[in-house]
């Protein structure tokens, strides 16, 4: 932020920064400037998300925002605002309903939502984004005028004069700093429970002392993520849980405050399924699609997309859901979850009002079925999380204190700060932290053990795409066993009797006193030495208390039979004694993979050696492989003449090229002797469409992206 004659500006505007400012002297800001790269691929994160400000300084202040940028980004930052401000432009909800729904039971959302844009100081007038931003764009010079002040756009820096003087010049390219990570200590493995809730933040978007809300609701063993705020993926790996224990994500809307944690899981490792309506699903893409400046085929490649219909039942990880659209200033869905013989419902963010639903009826906005699907809110479940946020687009705590008390049993708040509690209300904001997870006491189904093996056995890439036939066989061979923290599990040149999958908790490989790599959930070890038939190659100590699944050497050496696993293996041995870990660890797309992504990525990767002079790729053919260079030096040429030199843990390859049909744009030429890993196409994509945000970060790296 710096001080001018024009006000504060703020340089970039990453999600929940607001927090930040509004506990400063200088208070939020209302000029900002937008670098060049509207988002964080690193993180997942806008640096463009004015939402929030927009908010403060329209209703709080009744004025707008002055935003920044170029003309691309204008167009831009208008489409992700009109939509999450306003929603969609068009609604058809009909997409969202079972066919048998009569029309008149359908929630008309297009005039629900008219209702809530409804100017605050000119009721027959509604609110328009002209009322909310003002763009200021920069001149064929490169400059921006915000009265005295002018910014100027030069190379990679903003250049700001106040007046005649030069205040500041501040680089155009956004660097984050590091997460403060929270001091957790040792702690014990997490094991998910059967049925239940773990709080990351149960605060709203303006609540600086509390992170905003969303949660992961656990069914049989599984994390479903719902409305993750931004960053709980580091909150995750802080508390030292699993990411893979989480495949599933509910979104129930696309304002800032619910849909900045959706993209960084959906970049994260592996690939995800997005449980929510069409018409929500719709505002997301629109949202994020055009910040990340994806083809729809591309976008459409990154996760999942599972259709929730309002008013019939899903399931999602073995539980019984039914979603319902809320009364919200965007689509909204809140669902009830049924599992084991108990049942929970979530809210979202929803304006729960009584009388209020009685004059939307009157002046025709709800029908009589609607008003009374508002109305009858399902309060008899065994835990109720409702939101309580700020009015008017959100449940008043008063109205909340009016509920029976054998409401409040069991209703926990979520969306406020508990200093809003009136006094005796006997209301409850949830408890956050791993350690404060609800537990409810579901009835386990005779199933439950062979469902939880098999869970960890389809977490497992080696055996992706194995039949029923194979799974039984899994589920006959197949043991669990215990370690205690510093437990020795392999002794180095011990023979290879047994194959082990970690369930839950953490291993380390050692050669000697050196820590090589480190395993958590899902990931295996042991495999070499019965494929290669050597002793151990390295020894493996339980850091935690360890539980995984092991399979005896004949039983695995059936199991794998005529998979093409064993040839697999035996590549991902040779590629293992030539330091393609530490490679991998160097080059900026890969280096922040897991263990099991790195291993997925090394039983594709075959080594090779090329002369002075020999080509890799070349311009006008066909991609066939990308590489990355171990060692020597690689030229690239276009139309005969040398463009750039690359050299060892640089990535060799068209990115753009494997999903699409198209000519090299690119001669990669050895000068002088070349090591390097061949990625033919095929699997490279196979990899890229189970990590999709690899595929992100590996596009925006390589040249001709």
């Amino acid at each position: 932020m710096l001080e001018t004659s024009a006000g504060w500006i703020q340089f970039g505007a990453v999600p929940e920064t607001i927090k930040d400012t509004l506990g400063t002297t200088a208070g939020v800001p209302r000029i900002f400037v937008v670098p060049p790269k509207l988002i964080s691929l690193d993180r997942g994160v806008s640096f463009a998300d004015l939402e929030f400000p927009v908010y403060f300084n329209f209703f709080g202040f009744g004025r707008r925002i002055t935003v920044i940028c170029d003309e691309a980004q204008k167009a831009i930052l208008s489409t992700v605002l009109r939509e999450a401000v306003f929603g969609p432009e068009h609604i058809d909800v009909t997409v969202d309903q079972p066919a048998w729904r009569a029309a008149r039971a359908v929630a008309d959302l297009q005039a629900e939502l008219n209702w809530f844009r409804k100017h605050p100081t000119n009721p027959s007038a509604r609110i328009e984004l002209e009322d909310l931003v003002e763009f200021v764009t920069y001149d064929a010079e490169g400059e921006a005028r915000i009265d005295a002040v002018t910014i100027t756009r030069q190379g990679d820096s903003f250049v700001v004069r106040d007046g005649s003087e030069i205040v500041a010049e501040i680089g155009a390219e956004l660097k984050l700093p590091p997460l403060s990570r929270e001091p957790v200590g040792t702690r014990k493995p997490f094991i998910p429970p059967y049925f239940g809730l773990t709080f990351i933040g149960t605060g709203h978007g303006f609540d600086p002392s509390a992170k905003t809300s969303g949660f992961i609701l656990w069914v049989n063993g599984r994390g479903i993520m719902v409305d993750p705020p931004v960053d709980s993926i580091e909150w995750l790996t802080d508390y030292e849980v699993n990411s893979k224990h989480i495949d599933s994500l509910i979104l129930t809307h696309c304002h800032a405050d619910h849909d900045s944690g959706t993209l960084q899981k959906i970049l994260e490792e592996g690939r995800i399924k997005v449980f929510t309506t069409r018409t929500i699903m719709g505002s997301f893409e629109r949202k994020y699609r055009t910040l990340l400046a994806l083809d729809k085929r591309r976008w459409e490649d990154l996760f999942d997309f599972v259709p929730v219909t309002v008013g019939e039942p899903i399931r999602i990880a073995g539980g019984e859901f039914w979603f319902q659209y809320t009364l919200h200033s965007v689509p909204c869905i809140g669902f009830e979850c049924f599992f084991g013989g108990k049942s929970m419902a979530y809210t979202s963010d929803t304006l729960y009002d009584p009388a209020l639903f009685d004059r939307l009826f009157a002046e025709g906005i709800l029908s009589a079925e609607r008003r009374d699907e508002l109305l009858n809110f399902p309060w008899y479940h065994d835990l109720v999380i409702h939101e309580a946020g700020i009015p008017p687009i959100h449940t008043q705590v008063d109205t909340l204190a009016r509920l029976p008390e054998e409401v409040k049993e069991h209703l926990w708040l979520v969306h406020t700060n508990p200093k809003s509690l009136p006094l005796g209300s006997n209301l409850r904001v949830a408890p956050t932290g791993l350690d404060q997870t609800m537990i409810i006491e579901a009835e386990a189904l005779p199933t439950s053990d062979a469902i939880e093996l098999l869970q960890i056995l389809s977490k497992v890439d080696l055996f992706k795409g194995f039949t029923v036939d194979k799974a039984a066989e899994f589920l006959g061979m197949v043991s669990k066993v215990r370690f205690k923290a510093g437990e020795q599990i392999i002794s180095k040149g011990s023979t290879g009797d047994r194959f082990y999958v970690i369930a839950s908790g953490k291993a380390t490989i050692r050669d000697g006193l050196h820590e090589v790599k480190h395993y958590g959930p899902y990931d295996y070890f042991g495999e070499t030495a019965i494929i290669l038939d050597q002793p151990r190659n390295a020894d493996v100590f339980a850091t935690t208390d360890m539980t995984a699944l092991a399979i005896d050497r004949h039983d695995f050496l059936y199991f794998v039979r005529g998979s093409g696993i064993v040839e697999m293996l035996r590549r991902l041995a040779a590629v293992r004694l030539l330091d393609s870990w530490e490679l991998l660890d160097s080059i900026d797309a890969f280096g922040s993979l897991t263990a099991t992504q790195k291993t997925m990525l090394q039983t594709l990767m075959v080594a090779q050696s090329f002369e002075s002079g020999d080509v890799l790729a070349a311009e006008g053919e066909n991609l066939r492989a990308c590489f990355l260079v171990i060692e020597g030096e690689v030229e690239i040429l276009h139309e005969g003449k040398a463009v750039a030199r690359v050299g060892t843990g640089n990535f060799l390859g068209e990115v753009s090229l494997l999903y699409e049909s198209g000519k090299l744009n690119y001669t990669c030429r050895a000068k002088g002797s070349v090591r390097a890993y061949r990625l033919p196409k095929r699997e490279l994509v196979w990899f890229l469409k189970k990590n999709p945000g690899v595929y992100v970060r590996l596009a925006a790296l390589a040249y001709g992206a």
